[in-house]
C-alpha cells in the first residue's frame, strides 16, 4: 500500500513540471515585441560621431607611446580625452586585450 501511495505522489510531482515546461512560442521572447521594436528604432536613429586623430594626439599602449595604426584590434580604451567641441582626440590610452 505504501508503494502505491509513493508512486502516485511521485507521478503527481512529475506531471506538474512537465505541463509547465510546455509553453507557447509567443511567450518564449524575453522582451515584448513593442520593446524590441522601440530598441531597434533607437539604435538605428543614434547618430555616429566621427572623431579625428591628429599628429598631436597622444596615443599610449600599456603606458608606452606608439602610433594609432600600431594598436592591436583587441585593445581596450582606458582613457579618452577630447577637445571642447568633442571632435578631435587629444589623448587616447589603450590596454592590450587578453
Amino acid at each position: 500500500m505504501a508503494r502505491l501511495l509513493l508512486t502516485l505522489v511521485v507521478a503527481a510531482g512529475c506531471i506538474s513540471p512537465a505541463f509547465a515546461s510546455l509553453s507557447s512560442k509567443e511567450s518564449r521572447s524575453r522582451l515584448p515585441v513593442t520593446t524590441t521594436q522601440a530598441m531597434q528604432r533607437q539604435v538605428a536613429s543614434t547618430p555616429q560621431k566621427d572623431f579625428q586623430i591628429t599628429e598631436e594626439t597622444e596615443v599610449l599602449l600599456d603606458g608606452k607611446a606608439c602610433r594609432y595604426d600600431q594598436v592591436p584590434s583587441g585593445s581596450v580604451i582606458t582613457n579618452l580625452e577630447v577637445t571642447a567641441d568633442k571632435k578631435v582626440i587629444l589623448r587616447i590610452h589603450f590596454r592590450s586585450g587578453k
